[in-house]
Protein backbone atom coordinates (compact mmCIF):
# COMPACT_ATOMS: atom_id res chain seq x y z
CA UNK A 1 0.00 0.00 0.00
CA UNK A 2 2.74 2.47 0.90
CA UNK A 3 4.56 2.01 -2.40
CA UNK A 4 1.43 2.61 -4.45
CA UNK A 5 0.66 5.76 -2.46
CA UNK A 6 4.14 7.18 -2.88
CA UNK A 7 3.96 6.68 -6.65
CA UNK A 8 1.65 9.67 -6.75
CA UNK A 9 3.42 12.90 -7.70
CA UNK A 10 3.68 15.87 -5.36
CA UNK A 11 4.09 18.19 -8.37
CA UNK A 12 1.70 18.29 -11.28
CA UNK A 13 3.60 17.71 -14.52
CA UNK A 14 1.64 17.67 -17.78
CA UNK A 15 3.13 16.79 -21.19
CA UNK A 16 2.28 19.53 -23.71
CA UNK A 17 2.08 18.95 -27.46
CA UNK A 18 0.35 22.14 -28.61
CA UNK A 19 1.70 25.43 -29.90
CA UNK A 20 4.24 27.14 -27.68
CA UNK A 21 2.37 30.44 -27.96
CA UNK A 22 -0.75 28.87 -26.44
CA UNK A 23 0.92 27.81 -23.19
CA UNK A 24 3.02 30.98 -22.94
CA UNK A 25 -0.08 33.16 -23.28
CA UNK A 26 -1.92 31.00 -20.74
CA UNK A 27 0.86 31.49 -18.17
CA UNK A 28 1.03 35.22 -18.86
CA UNK A 29 -2.74 35.68 -18.65
CA UNK A 30 -3.00 34.08 -15.21
CA UNK A 31 0.10 35.77 -13.79
CA UNK A 32 -0.27 37.10 -10.26
CA UNK A 33 -0.61 40.86 -9.87
CA UNK A 34 0.86 40.71 -6.35
CA UNK A 35 3.66 38.16 -6.73
CA UNK A 36 5.84 39.45 -9.56
CA UNK A 37 7.75 36.17 -9.93
CA UNK A 38 9.20 35.36 -13.34
CA UNK A 39 11.84 32.82 -14.23
CA UNK A 40 13.82 32.49 -17.47
CA UNK A 41 16.47 29.93 -18.41
CA UNK A 42 18.31 29.66 -21.72
CA UNK A 43 16.26 32.49 -23.20
CA UNK A 44 18.33 35.07 -25.05
CA UNK A 45 17.67 38.42 -26.70
CA UNK A 46 15.36 39.83 -24.02
CA UNK A 47 12.53 38.72 -21.75
CA UNK A 48 9.45 39.82 -23.70
CA UNK A 49 6.70 37.49 -24.85
CA UNK A 50 7.94 37.28 -28.45
CA UNK A 51 11.50 36.55 -27.32
CA UNK A 52 10.27 33.67 -25.14
CA UNK A 53 8.29 32.23 -28.05
CA UNK A 54 11.28 32.55 -30.37
CA UNK A 55 13.62 30.83 -27.88
CA UNK A 56 11.33 27.80 -27.57
CA UNK A 57 10.87 27.58 -31.34
CA UNK A 58 14.61 27.82 -32.00
CA UNK A 59 15.35 25.13 -29.43
CA UNK A 60 12.60 22.95 -30.90
CA UNK A 61 14.66 22.58 -34.10
CA UNK A 62 17.04 20.33 -32.15
CA UNK A 63 14.28 18.16 -30.64
CA UNK A 64 14.09 15.62 -33.44
CA UNK A 65 11.14 13.46 -34.47
CA UNK A 66 11.70 10.75 -31.86
CA UNK A 67 10.74 13.14 -29.02
CA UNK A 68 6.98 13.54 -29.48
CA UNK A 69 6.29 15.86 -26.53
CA UNK A 70 7.18 19.50 -27.16
CA UNK A 71 7.45 20.62 -23.55
CA UNK A 72 6.31 20.02 -19.98
CA UNK A 73 3.78 22.19 -18.14
CA UNK A 74 4.93 21.94 -14.51
CA UNK A 75 2.88 23.33 -11.62
CA UNK A 76 4.09 23.76 -8.05
CA UNK A 77 1.26 24.31 -5.57
CA UNK A 78 1.33 25.47 -1.97
CA UNK A 79 -1.42 24.89 0.58
CA UNK A 80 -3.72 27.87 1.21
CA UNK A 81 -2.38 28.09 4.79
CA UNK A 82 1.10 28.74 3.40
CA UNK A 83 2.25 32.14 2.19
CA UNK A 84 5.55 31.62 0.36
CA UNK A 85 7.86 34.62 0.24
CA UNK A 86 9.53 35.70 -3.04
CA UNK A 87 12.75 34.11 -1.73
CA UNK A 88 10.95 30.81 -1.08
CA UNK A 89 9.32 30.84 -4.53
CA UNK A 90 12.68 31.43 -6.16
CA UNK A 91 14.69 28.88 -4.18
CA UNK A 92 12.13 26.06 -4.25
CA UNK A 93 11.46 26.50 -7.98
CA UNK A 94 15.14 26.52 -8.85
CA UNK A 95 15.77 23.49 -6.66
CA UNK A 96 13.02 21.59 -8.48
CA UNK A 97 14.55 22.48 -11.85
CA UNK A 98 17.99 21.39 -10.61
CA UNK A 99 16.69 18.07 -9.26
CA UNK A 100 14.78 17.33 -12.47
CA UNK A 101 17.69 18.39 -14.70
CA UNK A 102 15.34 20.96 -16.21
CA UNK A 103 17.72 23.84 -15.56
CA UNK A 104 19.47 22.61 -18.72
CA UNK A 105 16.29 23.24 -20.74
CA UNK A 106 14.53 26.34 -22.01
CA UNK A 107 12.35 27.47 -19.10
CA UNK A 108 9.72 30.16 -18.67
CA UNK A 109 7.52 30.58 -15.59
CA UNK A 110 5.28 32.92 -13.63
CA UNK A 111 3.55 32.91 -10.24
CA UNK A 112 -0.24 32.61 -10.14
CA UNK A 113 -2.40 33.43 -7.11
CA UNK A 114 -5.99 32.29 -6.68
CA UNK A 115 -7.81 34.86 -4.53
CA UNK A 116 -10.72 32.46 -4.01
CA UNK A 117 -8.74 29.58 -2.50
CA UNK A 118 -5.74 31.57 -1.27
CA UNK A 119 -3.34 29.18 -3.03
CA UNK A 120 -0.10 30.25 -4.68
CA UNK A 121 1.10 28.32 -7.73
CA UNK A 122 4.13 28.49 -9.97
CA UNK A 123 3.46 27.61 -13.61
CA UNK A 124 6.53 26.54 -15.58
CA UNK A 125 6.94 25.82 -19.26
CA UNK A 126 9.96 23.54 -19.78
CA UNK A 127 11.26 22.36 -23.16
CA UNK A 128 11.22 18.58 -23.50
CA UNK A 129 14.69 18.53 -25.03
CA UNK A 130 17.77 19.96 -23.40
CA UNK A 131 18.95 23.34 -24.65
CA UNK A 132 20.17 22.98 -28.26
CA UNK A 133 20.28 19.16 -27.91
CA UNK A 134 18.20 16.22 -29.13
CA UNK A 135 18.20 14.55 -25.68
CA UNK A 136 14.92 14.39 -23.72
CA UNK A 137 15.02 15.80 -20.19
CA UNK A 138 13.15 12.84 -18.68
CA UNK A 139 14.58 10.10 -20.89
CA UNK A 140 15.03 6.93 -18.82
CA UNK A 141 13.79 8.53 -15.58
CA UNK A 142 11.67 6.14 -13.50
CA UNK A 143 8.82 6.94 -11.12
CA UNK A 144 11.00 6.02 -8.15
CA UNK A 145 13.56 8.63 -9.18
CA UNK A 146 10.86 11.28 -9.53
CA UNK A 147 9.60 10.38 -6.07
CA UNK A 148 13.11 10.68 -4.62
CA UNK A 149 13.42 14.12 -6.23
CA UNK A 150 10.07 15.20 -4.76
CA UNK A 151 11.12 14.09 -1.28
CA UNK A 152 14.47 15.88 -1.63
CA UNK A 153 12.62 19.06 -2.62
CA UNK A 154 10.37 18.81 0.44
CA UNK A 155 13.34 18.28 2.73
CA UNK A 156 14.97 21.42 1.35
CA UNK A 157 11.74 23.39 1.81
CA UNK A 158 11.24 22.04 5.33
CA UNK A 159 14.81 22.94 6.27
CA UNK A 160 14.92 26.44 4.79
CA UNK A 161 11.27 27.52 4.94
CA UNK A 162 9.55 25.82 7.92
CA UNK A 163 6.72 28.35 7.67
CA UNK A 164 5.55 26.36 4.61
CA UNK A 165 5.15 23.07 6.49
CA UNK A 166 1.38 23.07 5.82
CA UNK A 167 2.33 22.26 2.23
CA UNK A 168 4.37 19.15 3.03
CA UNK A 169 3.04 15.96 1.45
CA UNK A 170 5.63 13.25 1.96
CA UNK A 171 7.28 14.52 5.13
CA UNK A 172 5.32 14.53 8.37
CA UNK A 173 5.07 17.99 9.91
CA UNK A 174 4.34 16.52 13.34
CA UNK A 175 7.08 15.05 15.52
CA UNK A 176 4.81 13.13 17.89
CA UNK A 177 4.64 9.46 17.00
CA UNK A 178 1.37 7.60 17.30
CA UNK A 179 1.33 4.27 19.10
CA UNK A 180 -0.95 1.79 17.31
CA UNK A 181 -3.46 -0.32 19.22
CA UNK A 182 -2.02 -3.76 19.91
CA UNK A 183 -3.99 -6.88 19.12
CA UNK A 184 -4.99 -9.17 21.99
CA UNK A 185 -6.23 -12.77 22.05
CA UNK A 186 -8.92 -11.64 24.50
CA UNK A 187 -10.34 -8.92 22.27
CA UNK A 188 -11.59 -10.65 19.15
CA UNK A 189 -13.97 -7.79 18.27
CA UNK A 190 -11.21 -5.15 18.37
CA UNK A 191 -8.87 -7.41 16.39
CA UNK A 192 -11.51 -7.69 13.67
CA UNK A 193 -11.87 -3.90 13.56
CA UNK A 194 -8.09 -3.50 13.23
CA UNK A 195 -8.01 -5.92 10.30
CA UNK A 196 -10.97 -4.27 8.54
CA UNK A 197 -9.70 -0.69 8.95
CA UNK A 198 -6.16 -1.50 7.85
CA UNK A 199 -7.51 -3.42 4.88
CA UNK A 200 -9.58 -0.41 3.82
CA UNK A 201 -6.59 1.89 4.41
CA UNK A 202 -4.58 -0.22 1.96
CA UNK A 203 -7.15 0.60 -0.74
CA UNK A 204 -7.89 4.22 0.16
CA UNK A 205 -6.39 7.09 -1.83
CA UNK A 206 -6.95 9.73 0.88
CA UNK A 207 -8.68 10.16 4.26
CA UNK A 208 -11.83 11.26 2.45
CA UNK A 209 -11.73 8.11 0.34
CA UNK A 210 -11.16 5.99 3.47
CA UNK A 211 -14.35 7.42 5.01
CA UNK A 212 -16.26 6.66 1.82
CA UNK A 213 -15.04 3.05 1.97
CA UNK A 214 -16.00 2.84 5.65
CA UNK A 215 -19.53 4.04 4.94
CA UNK A 216 -19.84 1.40 2.21
CA UNK A 217 -18.88 -1.36 4.67
CA UNK A 218 -21.87 -3.22 6.12
CA UNK A 219 -20.48 -3.32 9.70
CA UNK A 220 -19.11 0.24 9.96
CA UNK A 221 -20.40 3.81 10.03
CA UNK A 222 -18.07 6.84 10.00
CA UNK A 223 -18.62 9.88 12.21
CA UNK A 224 -16.95 13.27 12.77
CA UNK A 225 -16.18 15.13 15.98
CA UNK A 226 -16.29 18.92 16.18
CA UNK A 227 -14.13 20.35 13.43
CA UNK A 228 -12.43 16.99 12.88
CA UNK A 229 -14.20 15.54 9.88
CA UNK A 230 -12.31 12.25 9.71
CA UNK A 231 -12.46 11.07 13.32
CA UNK A 232 -14.04 7.70 14.10
CA UNK A 233 -16.37 4.81 13.32
CA UNK A 234 -19.35 3.11 14.86
CA UNK A 235 -18.69 -0.64 15.05
CA UNK A 236 -21.83 -2.22 16.38
CA UNK A 237 -22.91 -0.13 19.39
CA UNK A 238 -19.41 1.12 20.19
CA UNK A 239 -17.43 4.14 18.97
CA UNK A 240 -13.77 3.82 17.96
CA UNK A 241 -11.29 6.51 16.95
CA UNK A 242 -9.96 5.55 13.52
CA UNK A 243 -6.41 6.84 14.03
CA UNK A 244 -5.91 4.55 17.01
CA UNK A 245 -6.60 1.36 15.08
CA UNK A 246 -4.69 1.99 11.84
CA UNK A 247 -0.91 1.52 11.79
CA UNK A 248 0.95 4.87 11.95
CA UNK A 249 2.64 4.54 8.57
CA UNK A 250 -0.68 3.88 6.85
CA UNK A 251 -2.46 6.74 8.59
CA UNK A 252 0.42 9.14 8.00
CA UNK A 253 0.43 8.32 4.29
CA UNK A 254 -3.34 8.94 4.10
CA UNK A 255 -2.94 12.29 5.88
CA UNK A 256 -0.35 13.37 3.34
CA UNK A 257 -2.53 12.19 0.47
CA UNK A 258 -5.48 14.11 1.92
CA UNK A 259 -3.41 17.28 1.98
CA UNK A 260 -2.29 16.68 -1.60
CA UNK A 261 -5.92 16.05 -2.65
CA UNK A 262 -6.99 19.39 -1.16
CA UNK A 263 -4.19 21.28 -2.90
CA UNK A 264 -4.79 19.61 -6.25
CA UNK A 265 -8.57 20.12 -6.10
CA UNK A 266 -8.06 23.84 -5.58
CA UNK A 267 -5.59 23.89 -8.43
CA UNK A 268 -7.99 22.00 -10.71
CA UNK A 269 -10.84 24.39 -9.92
CA UNK A 270 -8.69 27.40 -10.67
CA UNK A 271 -7.24 26.00 -13.86
CA UNK A 272 -10.22 24.03 -15.13
CA UNK A 273 -9.46 24.93 -18.73
CA UNK A 274 -6.02 23.40 -18.56
CA UNK A 275 -6.97 20.25 -20.50
CA UNK A 276 -8.13 22.34 -23.44
CA UNK A 277 -4.61 23.67 -23.84
CA UNK A 278 -3.18 20.27 -24.68
CA UNK A 279 -5.70 19.41 -27.37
Amino acid sequence: MILSILDMPIIKQIPFKGRYETLIDYILKGASQTEDFTIFKNISGGVGRDTVVKSFIENDKYRGKRIKTRCQHVILSWHFKSNPSPEALWKVTNELLRLRGMDACVVFGKAHFDSRSGCTHIHLMVSQNLYLQDKSVISGVKKKQLLEQNIALEKMQQREFPELNDSLVFIKSRTKEQEPYQKSNKKHRVNKLIDVLNGLADTAKSLKHLYELIDQHSDLEAYSRGNTQYYGVWFGKEKYRIKKYITPERYSALERLELMREVMERSDREYGQENSLTR
